[in-house]
């Protein structure tokens, strides 16, 4: 084991015990550095921060135009889809297997990390196993921690011992390279609970009350019936049939004065 090794697992134990507090008083790892950082300890809480941020998972197409072939009839998008963190570690890094997708004769669809290429293993490949090795059915050239971390313009390629299911035009090798398209899926942040008791508002900010509208309302009809009467009073009466009617004499009555008349 190499002395930088066995130092930080030493100091990892201790930390785990005794805390980073008490390392640092001790003052023992001072004078010693790693990877660049300025101490050892810095090194071993960024470490532990890495490994307990959540492993995300991603969606990834593309495959589709390479037709792959299948013993019975099958979408040729089947290697699409989202991939999942299993929880373990390929060289370090994570490792993914398709989500919802079912597992013939031991064995699953898995994006892993293996020398230096991130490798899609899929059912031409023994994924029974454990672990991983070159054989594989689609691989791209990156030391990114994350497939979500690939650059969108590197090529991916078909592994030499999958070029026989390969059905798409215009692939002939497996040097033929090709794009796909990764999204992370970024899990939205947990809601703020609800408080149980809400401060009260100042009364700059309360509603109004329900019955002040009302008298408020009624206030206003009030005033716009007062005008209407008022207006209505300068109005001059309009004169109706029935009172023409009155005004003029009754016929029998006027043709009995012109008999009463000398």
């Amino acid at each position: 084991m190499k002395p930088c090794v066995f130092v930080a697992v030493t100091c990892l134990t201790a930390l785990l015990a005794g805390g980073y507090v008490g390392l640092k008083r001790l003052n023992i790892l001072n004078g010693f550095t790693i990877e660049g950082s300025e101490n050892i300890l810095d090194w071993i809480m960024a470490k532990t921060e890495d490994e307990s941020r959540p492993v995300e998972s991603f969606d990834i197409e593309g495959f589709e135009a390479l037709k792959m072939w299948a013993p019975v009839a099958a979408p040729s998008e089947r290697f699409n889809g989202r991939f999942v963190p299993t929880g373990r570690l390929s060289e370090g890094r994570p490792l993914f297997v398709q989500d919802g997708n079912k597992v013939f004769m031991g064995r699953q669809r898995y994006i892993a990390w293996f020398n230096g290429y991130w490798r899609y293993y899929s059912m031409y490949d023994d994924t029974s196993k454990t672990e991983f090795f070159e054989e594989c059915t689609f691989m791209v050239k990156s030391d990114a921690q994350h497939p979500a971390d690939i650059a969108e313009d590197q090529e991916w390629l078909v592994h030499k011992s999958a070029m026989q299911y390969v059905r798409g035009p215009g692939v002939k090798s497996a040097s033929h390279p090709f794009h796909v398209r990764i999204v992370r899926i970024v899990k939205a942040s947990p809601q703020e609970p609800k408080k149980l008791f809400q401060p009260k508002a100042p009364d700059s900010e309360k509603k109004p009350c329900k019955l002040k509208l009302l008298r408020e309302y009624l206030s206003k009809k009030k005033l716009m019936y007062q005008k209407e009467v008022e207006n209505a009073k300068d109005v001059e009466p309009i004169q109706t049939f029935k009172d023409e009617a009155k005004d003029e004499p009754d016929p029998k009555v006027r043709a009995l004065e012109k008999v009463q008349q000398p």
